[in-house]
């Protein structure tokens, strides 16, 4: 953590500011190890592996989020050896977590590897990200940042970027650090946000918000911390069609995961203070082959078609578009939300 973050921190104990730090810069030229204390309520808030944790007051919602993600989440080899994410992990396995979200090729990234969603959903952001209008010295917030790969691929766009997610998956950031790639890593939750009004250019978020017990609550939350004019981006949230059964209870696993129809997200993100919102159907054809490619499938006829189909962009927009009724009824995968304030 660095001092400059302090200006736009508001205590989500007591909602006052400003804060004191209690630690001596380490590592990267960061506040790592020590706390930072409300200078209205006194509270303390530890600091870890440079890691500010706002989580003084959990949600049950978070506590069983944050025990699933250390006591299930682990990275297994080929010949089923299992190793638990945590910091001694994180260095065996640092090329694996260089290479998110696309992967280096190896099993882990293919059917059955522990990253093969990350492989087969990383076309989506790539094909996306210079779409979006982000520039250099934009401030931007990652909602469920997880191993931090979408905020280091920001930093490399000149923006100045907080990670912020529940679990010790942000530590994984300190590999990003080692090559100058800097930013902010924050435990808190995305309901009640350690944030001044106003301080985020953009909010982005890769498969986090349908964690949310109540999508009002939520997005009325990511509208205080927006700037006026900025964009929340959302990709890779889970969907239900009208005529779909949702795949699992929220309770399930552990992970809170609610599956909301198209409908219901864009209400929830009219209803609280957004003026434009835009529900968009990604190619489904991208997603195919890149689906097929992951789990090693043969070239077959189908997957040459698709594969000829995506060459040619006004095709694959037309077949996307003629799907997007079944989708909406039976399976939106696939969906891009942007919305403005």
């Amino acid at each position: 953590m660095k001092t400059d973050i302090i200006k736009i921190l508001k205590c989500p104990i007591c909602g006052g500011r400003p804060f004191k730090i209690d630690s001596v810069t380490g590592a990267y030229n960061e506040y790592r190890e020590g706390a930072i204390l409300c200078d209205t309520c006194n509270y303390s808030f530890s600091l870890d592996q440079g890691v500010v944790d706002f989580l003084a007051e959990p949600s049950q919602e978070i506590v069983k989020e944050r025990k699933a993600s250390s006591d299930e989440a682990r990275i297994r080899t080929k010949e089923g050896d299992e190793f638990f994410i945590n910091p001694e992990t994180i260095e065996r396995f640092s090329h694996l977590f260089m290479s998110l979200p696309r992967g280096d090729g190896s099993y882990f990234f293919k059917q059955g590897g522990s990253f093969q969603n990350f492989a087969e959903g990383s076309h989506r952001f790539y094909d996306l990200v210079d779409t979006w209008g982000i520039e250099p010295g934009m401030k931007v917030l990652e909602l469920g940042a997880a191993f931090c790969w979408a905020s280091r691929e920001f930093v490399k766009k000149g923006c100045d970027v907080v990670a912020v997610d529940i679990t010790d998956y942000l530590k994984v950031a300190d590999l990003y650090l080692r090559d100058g790639l800097y930013f902010e890593r924050i435990y808190a939750d995305m309901d009640k946000l350690p944030f001044e009004n106003d301080s985020f250019d953009i909010i982005f978020a890769a498969a986090t918000i349908h964690h949310s017990s109540d999508l009002d609550k939520t997005f009325k939350e990511l509208n205080r911390v927006l700037k006026k004019g900025g964009k929340i981006i959302l990709i890779n949230e889970c969907f239900v069609g009208v005529f779909e059964k949702p795949q699992q209870h929220p309770d399930d696993f552990g992970y809170n995961d609610h599956y909301y129809p198209v409908w219901k997200w864009q209400e929830a993100i009219k209803n609280n203070g957004f003026s434009r919102a835009r529900v968009i159907f990604l190619s489904f054809l991208k997603d195919y082959v890149a689906r097929k490619e992951a789990r090693g499938a043969k070239s077959g006829f189908k997957l040459k078609l698709a594969k000829a189909i995506i060459r040619v962009p006004v095709v694959d927009k037309l077949f996307s578009f003629l799907m997007i009724p079944h989708r909406i009824l039976f399976r939106p995968k696939s969906v891009l939300i942007e919305a403005t304030k």
